[in-house]
């Protein structure tokens, strides 16, 4: 994020018709929960937003957000490793975070030009 962008912040608007504002550094993962989307801060329990994924991601910087499954979005400066699960691979994020995303294989290639490798 450039000095001109550590203004913003990701508005994110819950159920119960609250809107909440996120620092977009401090947001690990989203993840897709039936029409809702989950976000995931350092936070124990994830906030739980009526936005759709792809309307999230369009607010958020790329890089370092990055759709690496129908289902997740993750942010690459929380990646810790990309670890092998058979012919899949699945991303280690920075702790307390257990959850493992996963990357479709048809994403890969895009996922290590966005890391540099």
């Amino acid at each position: 994020m450039t000095k001109t962008d550590a203004w913003r912040r990701l508005a994110v608007e819950t159920p119960e018709g609250a809107t909440l504002l996120f620092d977009p550094s401090k947001v690990f993962y989203l993840e897709v929960d039936g029409h809702d989307t989950l976000l995931r801060t350092a936070r124990k329990r994830p906030y739980r937003s009526t936005r759709r994924i792809a309307d999230l991601l369009a607010r958020l910087p790329a890089p370092p957000f990055f759709r690496c499954h129908e289902s997740f979005v993750v942010n690459l400066a929380r990646v810790r490793s990309i670890e092998a699960a058979g012919r899949d691979r699945r991303l280690r994020l920075d702790p307390p975070v257990n959850r493992l995303p996963p990357v479709a294989r048809g994403r890969l290639a895009a996922l290590h030009r966005a890391l540099g490798m």
